[in-house]
């Protein structure tokens, strides 16, 4: 008898444990992705060209959506703070 009679379960149980990676881990992971598909935009195939086009516009946008957050996420941080001292000041 297969002990593990449900794969999907114990891949679900394997995700619940995995913390969500940091902005900077995720940026990583995403640039790699971009490199991966650029290596993939010489291929012989013109299927795996094409599906490696749009997999670099798809990760372009992620990319560039990603980075703003986390600029704007800055942004308000340091406004947050600015405030905090004035109201602290007053």
């Amino acid at each position: 008898m297969n002990k593990n009679a449900d794969p999907t379960a114990a891949r679900k149980a394997r995700r619940a444990k995995r913390k969500p990676p940091g902005m900077e881990q995720l940026m990583l992971k995403l640039w790699k992705a971009m490199e991966t598909a650029e290596d993939l935009l010489n291929h012989d195939d013109p299927n795996v060209r094409l599906r490696a086009t749009h997999a670099m516009a798809t990760v372009a946008g992620t990319y560039t959506k990603a980075k703003d957050v986390g600029e704007l996420e800055a942004r308000l941080s340091a406004v947050e703070e600015q405030m905090k001292d004035q109201d602290g000041t007053a």
